[in-house]
């Protein structure tokens, strides 16, 4: 296969292509100087290859829709921690058993690194880096209507937002008071995806239909 043979001829340079990410890690950890990213650390007698770059900031959709505006694509590795998957589920672990691992996994965030990168795309990252003032923008605000609420749909459009890359976006679901609205079946979804930042508003008393 072409794969492997690209492989087996980079795997004799490994050694000198292992240095030069080590040396883009270093310049990012010495020129990023942001208190709205976590950056990553190395423990004390180990090696990193940094394969990956990974950052871990709070506001991780607002971040990454911020450096896309500048040009800078980035990656979310592993957006879901292992107890939450769907291959795992029948070990009964929900939200919240293992709250380090739920929380990294809604921080991190993958920056640029690559060999060959060039010494003004190293700056210009760590420049747009630093220059993020924390901004909450959100460029997506969802209101879903739960009236007669169809569970298929719903979540076919939560699917369809999550998925968008770069756009930072919040979601509310409001309910007035539907007898047949189901909020468990919507934690329970949004559980199982690791997703936390959604609403859901409920008024317990139904008033009855609005006219436009």
């Amino acid at each position: 296969e072409i794969q492997a043979a690209l492989l087996r001829v980079k795997l004799r340079l490994l050694p000198e292509l292992t240095t030069e990410r080590r040396a883009i890690a270093a310049q990012y950890l010495a020129g990023m100087q942001s208190d709205h990213i976590t950056l990553p650390a190395l423990r004390e007698g180990a090696e990193h290859v940094y394969h990956q770059f990974v950052v871990r900031t709070a506001m991780r959709n607002q971040f990454k829709a911020y450096l896309l505006e500048h040009g800078i694509d980035t990656v979310i590795h592993y957006p879901i921690p292992p107890h939450l998957a769907e291959c795992y589920a029948h070990l009964g672990y929900g939200r919240g058993s293992f709250p380090v691992a739920e929380q990294y996994a809604d921080e991190v965030l993958s920056l640029p690194i690559f060999n060959g990168m060039r010494a003004d795309e190293i700056d210009y990252v760590i420049d747009t880096v630093n220059a993020y003032a924390g901004e909450c923008a959100v460029h997506v605000s969802i209101c879903v209507l739960t009236y007669r609420p169809d569970y298929e749909k719903l979540f076919m459009t939560l699917t369809s937002i999550i998925r968008q890359q770069g756009c930072s976006y919040e979601i509310i679901i409001a309910d007035d008071g539907t007898l047949d609205f189901r909020q468990d079946l919507i934690e329970a979804w949004m559980a199982a995806r690791g997703i936390t930042d959604y609403y859901i508003v409920r008024n317990m008393e139904n008033r009855g239909t609005v006219r436009n």
